[in-house]
């Protein structure tokens, strides 16, 4: 298993910027259709509204970060006068200056707010690992064996990445958005329980266990599914292919179990071996073809073939490298 957690400066400036121009504007007074233009800004991303508070917030202590520098704010003008300066154009003089500075120690202050409340995680673990584990925003993350994921969080938003593997987030509910990038997909939680699995060219499949998300396409931004509680999208050239499962069978992995239910034992075998159970070899795909059902541990592989062997005409012994099972 492996930890990582720095500081990141990969936010977005303009975003900054143009909150630092809305708040300059209103604090100067707006004008009606400048109000209805400023709300309509808010509610376009949240990301928006974010940066609008992290500005504001920023404001609030410039004075005292303008007196320490010896700057002097100047007045605030009127709006007459603010009337009169869009028609003559003012040569800048030196107290321009000290009014530019002043006005930029919100939007400096903002950032300095922004890179020291940013965080990026790296996560693993390896063949016979799980993860469970407690984000910076309340968020819970169970990480399957053989995975990496990294969570990227700042003031104007949650950015998850699954690189390989299997993961299920517990999202943590805020007003920060909370996405999941895999493969070439987004998925954006509405507030949920959900699984994500990309494991080796296999498609991305995602099971929606509880709430609400939406899956779209990170290429063109285009939706391309929004399951129900209990359904399985699987993602990939085809498009998106959604089925109904048992949800909870789906994550019983976080306790060390797999739960197949009238499942191919080839496809059975590969379950356990993503959780980091021994190899077993199949000697004829006869055999891959019998069907299984039930719950099982882990690491509890030799009571599975034992009861396999009860069921069905197979015998399995020990090798090196695991476990073989052959027809009798």
């Amino acid at each position: 298993m492996m930890l990582d957690g720095n500081a990141s400066g990969s936010g977005d400036p303009e975003i900054l910027a143009e909150a630092g121009r809305w708040v300059v504007r209103a604090r100067a007074g707006m004008s009606g259709a400048e109000k209805r233009a400023f709300r309509a800004w808010l509610a376009e991303r949240g990301e928006h509204a974010a940066a609008a508070d992290a500005v504001t917030n920023a404001w609030q202590a410039a004075p005292a970060a303008a007196a320490r520098a010896g700057l002097t704010a100047p007045p605030r003008p009127s709006r007459v006068r603010a009337r009169r300066d869009q028609y003559f154009a003012r040569r800048p003089g030196p107290g321009w200056k000290v009014a530019t500075t002043v006005l930029a120690l919100p939007l400096l202050i903002a950032g300095t707010w922004w890179y020291t409340n940013s965080e990026t995680l790296q996560l693993a673990t390896g063949p016979h690992q799980r993860l469970v584990t407690t984000l910076a925003d309340g968020s819970t993350v169970w990480l399957a064996p053989s995975s990496r994921l990294q969570a990227h969080f700042d003031p104007f938003g949650r950015q998850l990445a699954l690189r390989e593997g299997e993961v299920t987030l517990q999202v943590a509910h805020e007003r920060r958005r909370f996405a999941v990038d895999v493969g070439g997909y987004r998925i954006v939680d509405r507030g949920t329980l959900f699984d994500v699995r990309l494991r080796g060219s296999g498609p991305v499949t995602v099971v929606l266990v509880e709430g609400r998300i939406d899956i779209t396409n990170r290429r063109n931004g285009k939706l391309v599914a929004s399951p129900l509680p209990g359904e399985r999208v699987a993602l990939g050239g085809t498009g998106a292919v959604r089925a109904a499962v048992d949800a909870q069978a789906a994550i019983a992995w976080h306790d060390g179990r797999v739960i197949l239910d009238d499942c191919p034992l080839s496809a059975a075998l590969a379950q356990f071996s993503e959780q980091g159970a021994p190899r077993v070899a199949l000697r004829d795909s006869a055999v891959g073809r019998l069907r299984v059902s039930g719950a099982f541990a882990v690491g509890g592989m030799e009571s599975f073939l034992s009861a396999l062997a009860e069921l069905h005409p197979v015998t399995w012994r020990r090798t090196p490298q695991g476990y073989e099972v052959a027809s009798r």
